[in-house]
């Protein structure tokens, strides 16, 4: 049981959230991913995977009035490991690494928007609730991030 408490300069009011859901938090979250390397032969330690991430929409207040929409990302790696025997190139990895493949806007994060009471002493609308600044935090452009791991000690 949630009751909220909101108050204007002159109303306060008490507002029943039983059966709402918590804001801020994604009810559903999922990652698959399709990985390859190649054991052996010409190409071996060429490898990879391809990743959707997706997450559900999310509630930014608690009377449940705006809703942060889901979204699906693609992001995929490439990467060379030199097979043993190579000396200190087989303590090397170099890889390229993409994500946000399609370059879709998304919301990244959002703070919790706070429920208001209108003049009247009702509470605002989520037209209201949408005016509110400074909450959506936009998620990250197609990103492509390359470079070389080393090992450092160890067997080779």
């Amino acid at each position: 049981t949630y009751t909220e408490q909101l108050s204007s300069s002159a109303v306060t009011e008490l507002f029943n959230r039983n059966g709402d859901h918590i804001p801020g938090v994604t009810p559903n979250f999922g990652d698959v991913r399709a990985i390859y390397d190649q054991p052996s032969g010409r190409l071996e330690g060429l490898g990879g995977f391809v990743e959707a991430v997706a997450r559900d929409g999310y509630n930014l207040d608690n009377a449940n009035l705006l809703k942060a929409p889901g979204y699906v990302l693609l992001n995929g790696e490439l990467h060379y490991d030199p097979p043993p025997g190579q000396g200190v190139l087989s303590r090397a990895r170099f890889y390229i690494d993409v994500q946000n493949i399609l370059d879709q806007t998304y919301i990244g994060t959002a703070s919790n928007i706070t429920d208001s009471l209108g003049a009247a002493g009702t509470q605002n609308g989520g037209s209201a609730l949408a005016n509110a600044t400074g909450s959506i935090y936009a998620g990250a452009p197609r990103s492509v991030f390359g470079g070389v791991r080393v090992k450092f000690g160890g067997a080779q």
